[in-house]
């Protein structure tokens, strides 16, 4: 059976809305919620393991097996606005959590908007969706019912930010430097009561003082790595129990130790339990959209692994604090009242030093030794050409040259581009070097990893030249720890479910291949909506049913 159906087609989107338009079948609550890092095969793997939400969610729901992300640079607001937008980021702009702007020739925050301020905290940088250049499924829901209630919640600003759209009623997320949840004044000039009400302080506190221990016995962490792996965070504090008080953590101020622990998921949810009491979310048939990332995990995946007991220990916790949220979702909202679709944003290269002992071929490069062997790519074209000045002048998603030096020199930019990545091909670790043509003219060749890439970059956010390195290969800062961000499968494959109102469970999952930008499409034909025309996603017929045949 084909999972997938255009959105264009006439005839199968009548016969969705004409089910899922009226006011009784609908859903009075949409509920997008993302695990951050959240590896597809997290849900196999430790599969025996979850009791709680995630396996409510999978044994309720419609689970596919091979979901990925459909672009190459898999990072955290690209990854979230993929999911909400339903386009690939050459369409919704958000090609990285950083780039360079080649109109004002500088390094943006995808997030950063001077125009605005953070309520209470002017001295801070104001925060807003002002590079997200399409609209999301909250705004395709507010373009149909303008009382539709649109909401997103977050650790992190950008997370947040990129779920919520370009017209959400709120959207908040968790400033560590303050110990509060935050937002911009985008979104409104005063914080609602309820939120400047609301004190971290209690959770944060009960946290710091019981630490974080293991919370399930000994065995069930046989499914991970040994606890003490030396490749895993600082090298030295490795081991649980994790203290507040540690040697690790004593440069830390309490709510920036927080966000590193599965406590602050627990917050988040509790954070969120309030917000849908005090705007009312789903009292009525209109429908409204709660969007929820959580964040942990990709902290502590950062630092320890995606196979760690300390990610297992998050994992099962977060299956838990999942079936109290969705028992909270029924007397809230109701029991049969809300539709979930649960996902990533990215995966996670497993440890190299994991992988070489499982015999296969992995190689940890420190980004100041893959930078020295950059430059040193660039001072050897530089040389021939007779440029005196440095061709790299910066990498930031990709690599910026010094175009104009070439110009100078009778060199056009595509000849200095292509002159530069045939001295960094010789590179022992590169697997392939994409120039500016590569990335965006039309006639430019897209197969393989080239068509992720291609989708990754819109022509006014593209670097010069893009680096892929090989397979099992991790460019970080740091001698321990991992990191995502490559087209390569452990980056790409992510869980994704579709479960509650209007979803028709499976016995099994569904096999098929399909793309993290077909969640907003079929988020929103659940919701009651026709996806706009020109969405890059689908809508998933797996999850619609009957009414798409």
């Amino acid at each position: 059976m084909h999972s997938r159906i255009p959105p264009i087609l006439v005839f199968p989107f009548a016969a969705m809305l004409f089910l899922y338009g009226s006011a009784e079948a609908r859903p009075r609550l949409g509920v997008v919620i993302v695990v951050d890092q959240l590896c597809g095969a997290h849900l196999t793997r430790y599969a025996p393991l979850f009791t709680g939400g995630l396996a409510r969610l999978q044994e309720g729901g419609v689970l596919f097996a091979e979901a990925h992300h459909d672009h190459a640079m898999t990072l955290t607001a690209t990854g979230h606005a993929a999911l909400s937008t339903g386009c690939y980021p050459n369409r919704h702009g958000i090609v990285g959590n950083y780039w360079h702007e080649r109109a004002s020739d500088r390094r943006v925050y995808c997030c950063d908007d001077s125009t605005v301020q953070i309520i209470g905290d002017p001295e801070n940088k104001g925060r807003s969706p002002r590079y997200l250049m399409t609209g999301a499924l909250g705004d395709w829901l507010k373009q149909t019912w303008p009382d539709a209630k649109v909401f997103s919640v977050s650790q992190k600003d950008r997370s947040a930010i990129m779920l919520g759209g370009l017209k959400p009623d709120g959207v908040y997320w968790f400033d560590d430097a303050k110990g509060r949840f935050v937002t911009s004044t985008y979104y409104c000039e005063t914080l609602p009561d309820w939120v400047a009400g609301y004190d971290c302080f209690p959770m944060r506190e009960k946290a710091i003082r019981e630490g974080w221990r293991k919370g399930w016995p000994e065995d069930s962490y046989l499914l991970a790595n040994e606890d003490n792996f030396p490749a895993e965070n600082d090298g030295v504090h490795t081991t649980f129990p994790h203290l507040y008080d540690s040697a690790a953590a004593v440069a830390r101020t309490p709510s920036e130790w927080l966000v590193e622990t599965p406590f602050s998921d627990e917050l988040l949810f509790d954070f969120t339990r309030v917000l849908i009491t005090s705007e009312g979310l789903g009292r009525d048939s209109i429908p409204d959209l709660l969007c929820v990332s959580m964040s942990a995990i990709d902290y502590i995946g950062h630092s320890y692994g995606p196979y760690s007991q300390e990610v297992l220990d998050a994992l099962l916790r977060v299956d838990a604090y999942l079936l109290d949220f969705l028992a909270s979702l029924d007397t809230l909202v109701g029991v049969g009242q809300y539709t979930v679709v649960l996902s990533s944003d990215h995966g996670v290269m497993p440890l190299p030093e994991e992988i070489l002992r499982e015999g296969e071929y992995a190689e940890r490069i420190l980004r100041a030794d893959a930078k020295q062997h950059i430059e040193a790519a660039g001072r050897q074209v530089a040389d021939a050409l007779g440029i005196a000045q440095p061709l790299i002048i910066g990498q930031t998603n990709g690599l910026m040259l010094n175009t104009k030096a070439g110009e100078e020199r009778g060199i056009r930019p595509p000849d200095l581009r292509q002159a530069v990545a045939e001295a960094l091909r010789k590179i022992d670790y590169v697997e392939e070097v994409m120039t500016y043509e590569d990335l965006t003219l039309p006639r430019a060749a897209a197969r393989g990893y080239r068509a992720m890439y291609r989708q990754s970059f819109h022509p006014d956010r593209a670097p010069d030249l893009v680096i892929r390195y090989k397979e099992n290969v991790l460019v970080i800062d740091s001698p321990h720890g991992t990191t995502h961000g490559t087209p390569y499968r452990y980056d790409t494959h992510v869980p994704l479910i579709f479960w509650g109102s209007g979803v028709s469970p499976l016995a099994g999952p569904v096999k098929d291949r399909v793309r993290t930008i077909d969640v907003a499409p079929t988020m929103a034909v659940l919701l009651g909506l026709a996806p706009p025309a020109g969405v890059d996603g689908v809508v998933l017929r797996d999850v619609v049913g009957d009414a798409a045949r």
